[in-house]
């Protein structure tokens, strides 16, 4: 069967090749995951100026929720009497801006010529890399909100007792630690392993409209998604609402590079395509403090957070209102 290699792919027009990958891949591929299409990640203009940015750290204002619980004034008719207007707050949360790369040799991206352009086969290739990256950076960034709230003890975790395990009261009892905006969950995550328990158990369903699979945990919208948490040995229901988190993606000066050592492999040659990515996914009322950097392990110094970084509850600090934070947590207890 004949191949295509990446040398066979860059050897014509290398200018010419680069630009018609990137034609072929999605400018934010990410929009195209189940996170992004559910509303639960918003892409925000702020954020996409941070990560096009050559910073690490981001500050992201926002304007302060105005307090009703101080009473207004009241008009009347007396001169006099002058109302005194309030100010209204403003503040920014801390986001991590990681300058992310990967390089695939050739024979991780070789490609049959049987009717595909290699061209484009290579474009989805790099485009899924970066759905499922930026997928698993969510999935850790949960671990750490969860890790960050059983620490902290703030409101944001229902633990069901182990003989009860994941049950419909369970998921009302989660909803319930957002008090009277409980509205604002609209959406599950959770692993496979806990959504077929919960379809056993009746609180999961399954069903096809217009074409399309849904699948819904006690009537909201479910992301089944096998990086999801579990604890305790038990999956993690996590409720979320609309805009709990933000995200902005950027290429960087170079997004897509290729590169040959001829003196690799005693002279063999090796051929390396690079692709390069600048992304922030940060969740709503939270600071990164970026207390503990230790990237991927790899590095002489760290620079970026990675998964573990994210899944650590020392590099979090919460620092809207409870009811303000759309994200809920049911577990169960481990004894």
């Amino acid at each position: 069967m004949p191949y295509t290699t990446l040398s066979d792919v860059f050897a014509a027009d290398r200018t010419a090749s680069y630009d018609v990958i990137q034609s072929y891949m999605d400018t934010d591929p990410v929009t195209q995951t189940p996170f992004f299409e559910s509303g639960l990640i918003v892409s925000n203009p702020i954020i996409e100026e941070a990560a096009a940015s050559g910073t690490g750290i981001a500050e992201l204002p926002y304007w302060a929720a105005i307090d009703a619980s101080v009473e207004p004034n009241y008009s009347n008719d007396i001169y006099e009497d002058v109302a005194v207007p309030r100010k209204i707050g403003t503040g920014s949360l801390k986001a991590r801006n990681c300058h992310l790369n990967e390089g695939f040799g050739s024979m991780d991206l070789v490609t049959d010529l049987t009717g595909r352009d290699p061209l484009q086969r290579v474009a989805s290739r790099l485009d899924n890399y970066w759905r499922q990256e930026a997928e698993l950076r969510i999935v850790a960034t949960l671990k750490g909100l969860l890790n960050d709230a059983v620490a902290e003890g703030n409101g944001m975790v229902h633990e069901a007792a182990l003989a009860d395990g994941v049950t419909s009261d369970g998921v009302l009892s989660t909803q319930e630690t957002m008090g009277d905006a409980f509205g604002a969950l609209a959406g599950a995550v959770l692993n496979s392993a806990g959504f077929f328990k919960l379809r056993r158990e009746g609180l999961a369903q399954e069903y096809r409209e217009d074409g399309v699979l849904q699948r819904t945990v006690s009537g909201l919208p479910a992301i089944v998604n096998d990086t999801a948490m579990t604890l305790n040995g038990s999956p993690v229901v996590t409720l979320m609402g609309p805009g709990a988190f933000g995200y902005g993606m950027a290429n960087p000066r170079i997004p897509l590079e290729y590169e040959r050592e001829a003196a690799r492999g005693n002279g063999g040659g090796t051929e390396t395509l690079w692709t390069r990515r600048n992304m922030i996914v940060h969740p709503l009322g939270y600071d990164f403090t970026s207390t503990a950097i230790t990237g991927n392990g790899t590095e002489t110094v760290a620079r970026g957070a990675g998964w573990a970084d994210l899944a650590n509850a020392a590099n979090w600090e919460r620092k809207a209102d409870r009811k303000q934070v759309p994200i809920a947590f049911l577990t169960v207890s481990a004894t």
